[in-house]
């Protein structure tokens, strides 16, 4: 049975590549692991490059092989649609999108140098943001949820190789959204003097972007990995792009994924017997946006939800890890957004417990 992708009117949907069939099968967000008849084995060697190649010291707990850098500039990916607005403004970006690749970033270059060489992230003019990303992922993911959902993100105006800056080989243009995070370093917290009304306004917006993912079935099966079936991304898992994985017990077989014995014995009993029934659990795999956190959120001056940004680590993931990956670290201590955590996001308890475990022995850095 196809999944079914009714968030919205097919008429309000553009497809990522001119996709959508009679039958309504998803669209084809890249490669098709799971639709070959290849073994699990041959399946992950296309991607064996992009694999975490770690050899671990179980003394010292350092990694003696360093992740190889997953080779973006190769993978097969689809062609990028542009969802052309009914204005001038528009028609001409459709056209200059039509101006070949190496043209456009040869543009381009002089263009982010002026306004700002070294950041990732650059304020353009014209309400223009250009992105250095580490993979095209991104690009993809942000307007397909644009396209498939009610949740606000930034249009998608671009995105091509750009090799030259280390690991962020890709580069993405997107439109400007309204409001401001609701965390700002330097700032700080802008819900401290929220009134019980705003944060309960937070709290209902953000259970209704978790809902809409969540009902977004994965196009791969039961492969864990990036939004267009390659490598993805996750800070709860470190800076370099890992995987994919071709099920989740293959996931929990990472080392990120990985209870110390150490940290085993020191766990109670009955989180030792989730740790040891795991590989057995079954899991639904959905579309999580991998990075829900307060400088991700948007809000106008009224605290109200103005947008969800930063998708490069949009991933097809267990259904914990939205979870999991917003409670990382010192979020599960930050005040106030435990508490939007606990009321808001999907309740894994037992998961969250093994994360606790998993994470005394496992550094991210």
């Amino acid at each position: 049975m196809s999944p079914d992708y009714s968030l919205m009117s097919y008429e309000r949907k553009a497809s990522l590549s001119a996709n959508f069939s009679d039958n309504n099968a998803p669209p084809p967000l890249g490669r098709q692991v799971n639709n070959t008849p290849e073994t699990p084995r041959r399946k992950l060697q296309a991607y064996a490059p992009m694999m975490p190649m770690v050899v671990w010291n179980q003394a010292k707990k350092t990694r003696l092989g360093p992740f190889r850098s997953p080779p973006s500039m190769n993978m097969q990916i689809p062609p990028f649609a542009y969802q052309r607005r009914s204005t001038a403004l528009g028609l001409l970006w459709s056209l200059w999108l039509k101006v070949p690749t190496r043209l456009r970033e040869f543009i381009y270059r002089p263009l982010i140098r002026l306004y700002d060489k070294d950041s990732w992230a650059i304020r353009m003019p014209f309400g223009v943001y250009a992105k250095l990303c580490y993979l095209p992922d991104e690009a993809y993911a942000t307007e397909f949820v644009r396209t498939h959902t009610t949740i606000p993100v930034p249009q998608v105006l671009d995105v091509l190789p750009f090799p030259g800056h280390d690991r962020r080989r890709w580069l993405m243009l997107s439109t400007r959204l309204p409001g401001t995070p609701l965390f700002i370093q330097g700032v700080g917290h802008r819900l401290a003097n929220a009134s019980d009304a705003q944060l309960a306004r937070v709290k209902e917006v953000l259970a209704g972007w978790i809902h809409q993912l969540r009902n977004i079935p994965s196009p791969y099966g039961d492969l864990v990995g990036g939004f267009l079936g390659g490598p993805f991304r996750s800070f709860r898992v470190g800076q370099i792009p890992v995987g994919p994985s071709d099920s989740v017990a293959h996931f929990h077989s990472q080392v990120f994924c990985t209870v110390w014995p150490e940290n085993f014995d020191d766990a109670t009993p009955r989180v030792q017997q989730l740790i040891s029934g795991r590989p057995e659990k079954p899991y639904k795999i959905h579309l999580v946006h991998g990075d829900i956190v307060l400088h991700n959120i948007l809000a106008d001056e009224e605290l109200c939800p103005t947008g969800l940004i930063d998708w490069e680590c949009a991933a097809w993931m267990p259904e914990y890890w939205e979870t999991a990956s917003s409670s990382r670290y010192q979020f599960r201590y930050m005040w106030c957004w435990k508490d939007i955590v606990r009321d808001v996001f999907p309740e894994y308890d037992d998961d969250l417990a093994i994360e606790r475990q998993i994470l005394l022995g496992y550094d991210a850095d």
